[in-house]
């Protein structure tokens, strides 16, 4: 639930493995549900060899939503840490497109086999 008394509209699983952290999001990423996100995926550590986020589920992504995958990146980033997003739905291509994110966030059309990225 939020701070609002609502059932939150995102879905967030975090798979911890030997490859790096596996995200997997669903529903809507916006004002409301990004610190969900980056608080789920924590602060990536350099024993962490890449970061993930399967956006396959997600619905709907605000300029706060962008704001968190930037932010996750740039965590990543200074870390030496991979970050990337798989499965990205049209919709949501298509707004990291208008704000010229598809390269720097790496998005991929699919996910890469492991040991691969």
């Amino acid at each position: 639930m939020t701070a609002e008394g609502r059932r939150s509209a995102l879905t967030i699983e975090v798979q911890r493995t030997d490859e790096g952290v596996h995200v997997t999001v669903g529903g809507e990423l916006d004002l409301a549900t990004a610190d969900e996100l980056t608080a789920a995926v924590g602060s990536p550590v350099a024993s962490d060899r890449s970061i993930t986020i399967d956006c396959g589920g997600l619905t709907f992504l605000d300029s706060v939503g962008i704001r968190a995958f930037v932010e996750l990146h740039n965590e990543a980033a200074t870390a030496g840490v991979d970050f990337r997003l798989v499965r990205v739905p049209p919709m949501v291509r298509r707004v990291l497109e208008i704000t010229q994110l598809l390269d720097v966030l790496h998005v991929l059309d699919a996910e890469p086999p492991p040991g691969e990225g």
